[in-house]
């Protein structure tokens, strides 16, 4: 069924609200009546397409998480995981902000997805993993969303290259061991 052009632009409109006021201030100062000053929109039009602050925040991180995805070359096998930390880079401000308390748990299930997913199409296998696996990919995660959290505590001290790099060492290392017969 196709969606109303109404509705498409409405919600793009209040993701880039969400998106521009991450930039200024943290996500749990963010209130439902700045998204709607910010996108211009009535705070009923808000609630007829979010249920809260949390579900829209989930949305523009969802958006965002596709266009990194559909910007990314077929042929580089790094390539999303090295955009993803560039756009964390370009928009250093926006990542502080939302890894500051609320906002947190969403970037971080984003992440996780995301580094599951570059995990999972990295083995070549469409195979279900084992439970070790799983414990070793979950570990691996983990550690992988800590650097990426560090990072943006530093204030992006490192170079986004050697980040990258070194995460995409420690992917690498994870498929290795799981690759052998």
């Amino acid at each position: 069924m196709k969606q109303d052009l109404r509705v498409i632009k409405t919600k793009l409109a209040l993701r880039h609200a969400m998106i521009d006021l991450l930039a200024k201030k943290p996500f749990r100062k963010i209130t439902v009546s700045d998204i709607t000053q910010a996108a211009m929109t009535s705070r009923a039009t808000f609630y007829a397409h979010f249920v809260d602050k949390y579900d829209l925040l989930g949305y523009a991180l969802a958006s965002l998480k596709q266009d990194l995805i559909d910007q990314v070359a077929d042929d580089a096998a790094d390539s999303l995981l090295r955009r993803t930390i560039r756009h964390m880079y370009d928009h250093p401000t926006m990542f502080c902000h939302l890894l500051e308390g609320e906002g947190s748990l969403e970037l971080t299930r984003m992440m996780e997805e995301m580094l599951i997913d570059d995990l999972r199409s990295g083995s070549g296998s469409d195979e279900r993993i084992s439970a070790e696996q799983e414990i070793v990919e979950q570990y691996v995660i983990g550690g992988m969303i800590q650097i990426l959290k560090m990072m943006v505590r530093q204030n992006f001290r490192r170079s986004p290259d050697l980040i990258t790099d070194q995460l995409i060492r420690i992917r690498d290392m994870f498929l290795e061991e799981f690759d052998r017969p």
